[in-house]
């Protein structure tokens, strides 16, 4: 099954960090945030993969152009020409991915970003995700999920890490003082399913979550996969912190391929 990663957005709210590299390959522990999420879905063997591309689009280019020598050892001979080796050490960073990189606009919105992955995406049920967000949850049950409703579409209900602490009080007194509650409404956390007939609900200048969703939820064919496990997004710097301090502590709840 195709996966289509959404990651043309220009990251303004990370712009200390964007207006040198994208978003998407901000690293975590040394890897960009998009091989991060390319690794969670090879764990659930879905190697082949879409990438929407808007801002920095070239940066992408570049970057999977030079994937093998980035990424793996090689012999250099100086008067011309290079080997690449492949250590055993390295094997578990490299895997055999398949990547259309599709340049989509550089203000595109998201549903019309899909629309033009079209020919990616294939005449079957795809995947899509964006570029921004880590997760543990489960890709074989989110897949089963969606194709038992047999609806349009399927999306990933998340509780989002609290960013304030609660309190409850009466009169002034306070009884209670819980440290970042997680919240008890879901958002969408991406990791969705769709049909290929999504693209009857497509069009120039359309936005997948205010456009696309409500149209499809008025027909009845937008469901919610509910995950109760880890989501993070990485939306400020202070995201990019909190990932980056899971990954250096050893707890890294999004590296479910070991």
């Amino acid at each position: 099954m195709k996966t289509i990663i959404l990651a043309g957005g220009s990251g303004t709210r990370l712009m200390e960090r964007t207006e040198l590299v994208p978003k998407a390959l901000i690293p975590v522990g040394g890897k960009p945030i998009i091989w991060q999420i390319m690794k969670h879905y090879s764990f659930y063997g879905h190697d082949m993969l879409g990438v929407a591309l808007g801002y920095k689009q070239e940066d992408f280019k570049k970057y999977f152009s030079n994937f093998d020598i980035i990424n793996r050892d090689i012999t250099v001979a100086t008067g011309g020409g290079w080997s690449m080796t492949t250590p055993v050490f390295c094997g578990e960073d490299n895997p055999q991915w398949l990547v259309d990189l599709v340049y989509t606009g550089e203000h595109t919105l998201k549903g019309e970003r899909l629309m033009r992955m079209k020919s990616c995406a294939g005449t079957t049920d795809f995947m899509v995700t964006y570029g921004d967000a880590v997760s543990d949850v489960n890709i074989d049950k989110l897949i089963g999920f969606h194709r038992k409703h047999g609806k349009v579409a399927t999306m990933t209900g998340v509780a989002p890490p609290a960013r304030f602490g609660e309190i409850t009080e009466i009169n002034g007194k306070v009884l209670h003082c819980i440290e970042k509650p997680r919240p008890k409404t879901l958002v969408n956390g991406g990791f969705m399913v769709f049909k290929s007939s999504i693209f009857e609900y497509l069009h120039e200048g359309c936005d997948l979550e205010t456009d696309v969703f409500d149209a499809l939820a008025v027909a009845g064919e937008l469901m919610v996969y509910k995950h109760g496990g880890y989501w993070q997004c990485m939306d400020t710097l202070n995201d990019v912190l909190t990932l980056q301090k899971q990954w250096d502590t050893g707890v890294a709840p999004w590296k479910i391929w070991g």
